[in-house]
């Protein structure tokens, strides 16, 4: 009887924690926008992502532009006139340059500095923090650009189960 009862309960067990896990895999996530949190820090910056993944996000949402020298900055604007009065977009500059810049956060009024993606994939995996970064993308990209974003970050956010968005078809 003991095997009998196992016999038949063990498949209806399993049946039943499949279908619980595919419910639980649908449940609303939590997602920081522009890695913020109360406006505790400038919007995409490596404080920001600190500060939010205390408070253990699903994702830490983070905009992403390439630069001259075909690199990658988390900026969340088109350019940088608004946020640090410089007439020039994120794609105008390198990374050296771009990651020397301090903005003001428009909505905060915190200052902070611009992080490259390496520095920012590199914090998310150190905080154990899922990151949902959104491509931003300008006329003037090149075009290899995900070929090489693709190249460069794809096993890391593979491993990491980092997702990736664009608005831009």
């Amino acid at each position: 009887p003991i095997v009998l009862s196992l016999v038949v309960m063990v498949p209806i067990f399993v049946h039943y924690f499949k279908q619980a896990q595919i419910e639980v895999d649908k449940l609303p996530q939590i997602i920081a926008h522009r890695s913020l949190n109360n406006k505790n820090a400038a919007e995409n910056t490596i404080q920001a992502l600190q500060l939010t993944s205390q408070d253990k996000p699903d994702l830490v949402e983070i905009d992403i532009y390439e630069t001259a020298d075909l690199e990658f900055v988390v900026f969340h604007n088109g350019t940088l006139v608004e946020v640090a009065n410089i007439y020039k977009r994120p794609h105008d500059l390198t990374l050296a340059e771009l990651t020397q810049i301090t903005f003001t956060d428009p909505s905060s009024g915190i200052e902070g500095t611009i992080p490259s993606f390496d520095a920012m994939l590199d914090e998310a995996e150190t905080l154990g923090q899922k990151l949902l970064i959104d491509f931003k993308t300008y006329k003037a990209d090149s075009p290899e650009m995900v070929d090489t974003f693709l190249a460069k970050y794809q096993s890391r956010l593979e491993k990491g189960h980092h997702q990736v968005q664009s608005s831009d078809a």
